[in-house]
């Protein structure tokens, strides 16, 4: 079982858009995927068709249940672990007492429950660098950082991955952060252009790389979402859905080597 996360220190950048479609994908070639939404937004839940009233990623982290307990299987058969109403207060009980010793490591021992039931388990996270933030970093084999292009989202690429280079060092030293995938991206804008080179010269610095791969402006995406229906059954020939295959086509050939 391989643990993907998808991050950035920025909101509006893909990161839940690039966890639906990846899943979509990867289920469309036949692998087991299991979600977890770690944000409290609850857009890959709700997305997902996950009932919020259900014990979800709160009891997984707060009440430090096993995964097992807490999956649930959505109509569509997916496998999620929802963000539910309780994940505003995650922080909060993360922080109680109880949880003190060894909070970092609480999602790392409740997936232990379920390693041999999934090919893949991709997490969605906050952009807040939050403790449940922390546990997916903990845990995670690949980090993947959605962003667009622009100054701002640059600057939460620079302190995502100064912080991975802390986690790696104290809490997962075998973490790696697999690429920055460009996502709403125009190769003919040359201020994307600009931003572009910029971003692959910050992670040349952290020895990581920009996916070959960008995702194109695209409206089908949205309106899978919004009709609560994966990418590769919505528009199967749109350039949304040939994007994010080739981007996972790419990402894994880096995990099968």
């Amino acid at each position: 079982m391989k643990v993907i996360t998808i991050a950035n220190q920025k909101g509006g950048i893909g990161k839940t858009t690039t966890v639906l479609c990846l899943g979509a994908e990867l289920e469309e070639k036949g692998y087991k995927v299991l979600y977890i939404d770690l944000d409290a937004q609850n857009d890959t839940s709700r997305t997902l068709n996950a009932d919020l009233t259900k014990a979800g990623s709160y009891e997984l982290l707060a009440d430090r249940k096993p995964a097992s307990d807490v999956i649930q299987i959505t109509e569509s058969n997916r496998h999620v672990i929802a963000s539910n109403e309780k994940f505003t207060s995650i922080n909060t009980a993360l922080n109680e007492p109880k949880n003190q010793v060894g909070k970092e490591f609480i999602l790392r021992d409740g997936l232990s429950s379920i390693k041999d039931k999934y090919d893949f388990v991709i997490i969605d996270t906050a952009k807040d660098l939050n403790t449940a933030t922390i546990n997916a970093l903990t845990c995670t084999d690949y980090l993947i950082i959605s962003t667009i292009t622009d100054a701002f989202s640059t600057n939460g690429i620079a302190t995502l991955l100064s912080i991975t280079d802390v986690i790696k060092q104290y809490t997962n030293k075998d973490l790696k952060v697999s690429g920055i995938l460009l996502t709403r991206y125009n190769d003919r804008s040359n201020v994307n252009k600009a931003f572009k080179e910029e971003i692959s010269n910050l992670a040349s610095e952290y020895n990581t790389k920009v996916f070959n791969t960008f995702i194109r402006e695209n409206a089908t995406i949205r309106e899978s979402q919004a009709l609560k229906t994966p990418i590769t059954e919505y528009a199967p020939k749109s350039n949304g859905n040939i994007d994010y295959l080739n981007f996972t086509d790419e990402l894994l050939k880096e995990i099968e080597g």
